[in-house]
């Protein structure tokens, strides 16, 4: 649901920022950059939702062992 939101942002802004001529280019950087970035949150994302729930869990550990 969240890239279905986000994913025109990319050639929303060339459009605004450049002009005709370098909007070639520009869709290309954004589009390259757009997808590099969904690459990484989804290839990262299991292992950073573990590695936060471990972290939770051994600071509420740690809480309820001081009280």
């Amino acid at each position: 649901m969240g890239t279905r939101r986000t994913s025109s942002i990319p050639w929303f802004f060339v459009s605004e920022l450049f002009d005709s001529g370098a909007r070639g280019a520009a869709n290309s950087i954004a589009a390259n950059v757009n997808w590099t970035s969904n690459f990484i949150v989804g290839t990262s994302w299991e292992f950073l939702n573990v590695s936060v729930i471990l972290v939770c869990y051994v600071l509420m550990r740690n809480v309820l062992t001081v009280e």
